[in-house]
């Protein structure tokens, strides 16, 4: 027996340490990354709890692979035969071929046929319709509209005699085109609610490319029909055009294009121009492009432009340069031959006249 205050030698047992607690189960990996941008990983799982003792924490979770950027250009519709002209809203691509307007959606999906038309020539969109400028006895000579959802196409100007239409464009309140007659060409317009169409710029022979805004006319004359080719402007009035934009060019122009700055014009080897429509200067000035510049579009931070190559190879491509820095950058190459070219919020699309492509790319 043991006495009060007295000890005994040995040792009492020992307390029972607590169970392990179990370990938390490992986090669950992160959704893959759209666009590249890698998953994000799991949270690690929490460590069970135990008299005396820890259990381990579980692992984290791994992280979700990279996603895939778009590097490549997409094709949105594809021939027979070529595609040349295009247009674009926030839904759809309008384009002509040798024998139909046609759209697709931005996205992608079945094309549909909204007009059957031999050998259409430029085209417009507003909100509603499509126009375009006919070919008829290869003259290209009728104005006609069909809706954007499809119908029965609709001529405006039916076997027009007095010249040769060219270009077209819409703004609220009318279409204009140019009139290529050798006497008395200019720009014509007619109201969208109809009636006759009527002279609106006059004596410009051979006008060709025509760009329609809210305050101007704008087109380019070439050198076979003036001393010099030039590009002009005319400040839409009640009263008529009032002329208040008019600069040579050096040589003649392959398309025009136009911002709240500059008036912008591709060459066949000579780069592209540029120039300062208010007369913030007097002087043209050139992005250096090593290529054949056609077609030409611009928006709030770039100007783009196909270069159609040659017929022999395919060397064709989509360049840009950034407005104020002006350097010239490929995009997309090794195209067969580029045509028309179109902006959307976040795409650039184009045409090829050769494969008959509809084409777009991340900007």
């Amino acid at each position: 027996m043991v006495g009060c205050g007295d000890s005994t030698e040995g040792t009492s047992p020992s307390q029972t340490g607590g169970t392990a607690g179990v370990g938390g189960t490992a986090g669950v990996g992160g959704t893959p990354g759209v666009g590249g941008t890698p998953g994000v990983g799991g949270t690690a799982g929490a460590g069970g709890s135990g008299a005396g003792g820890s259990g381990a924490g579980g692992s984290g979770g791994v992280g979700g692979s990279a996603g895939t950027s778009n590097t490549e250009p997409v094709a949105l519709a594809t021939g027979p035969g070529g595609a040349y002209d295009i247009a674009v809203d926030s839904s759809h691509v309008y384009w002509t071929t040798d024998n139909a307007i046609m759209k697709v959606a931005i996205d992608g999906g079945s094309t549909i046929e909204l007009a059957k038309v031999e050998r259409p020539g430029a085209i417009a969109i507003d909100d509603h319709d499509v126009y375009w400028i006919g070919d008829t006895n290869f003259s290209r000579d009728t104005i006609s509209k069909v809706s954007i959802d499809g119908g029965t196409a609709i001529t405006l100007v039916p076997a027009y005699e007095r010249g040769v239409p060219y270009d077209i464009a819409v703004d609220g309140t009318h279409v204009y085109w140019t009139d290529l007659s050798i006497g008395s060409g200019g720009i014509m317009k007619l109201p969208l609610s109809g009636g006759e169409p009527e002279q609106c710029v006059f004596f410009q022979k051979g006008i060709r490319n025509l760009i329609v805004n809210d305050t101007h006319v704008y087109w380019h004359n070439p050198k076979g029909h003036q001393t010099s080719p030039f590009i002009r402007g005319a400040r839409k009035t009640d009263t008529g055009p009032t002329y208040d934009i008019t600069f040579d060019i050096p040589t003649d122009a392959r398309a025009i294009a136009v911002d709240e700055t500059y008036v912008f014009w591709t060459t066949k080897y000579d780069g592209l121009g540029f120039r300062a429509h208010e007369y913030v200067d007097n002087f043209n000035h050139q992005i250096a492009y090593e290529g054949f510049a056609f077609s030409i579009a611009v928006d709030g931070t770039h100007v783009y432009w196909t270069d159609d190559g040659t017929t022999t190879q395919d060397n064709g491509a989509i360049a840009r340069a950034k407005i104020g820095e002006w350097t010239a950058t490929v995009i997309a190459e090794k195209l067969p031959e580029p045509h028309g070219i179109a902006l959307g919020a976040d795409h650039v699309f184009w045409t090829d006249s050769e494969s008959g492509a509809v084409m777009k790319f991340e900007k």
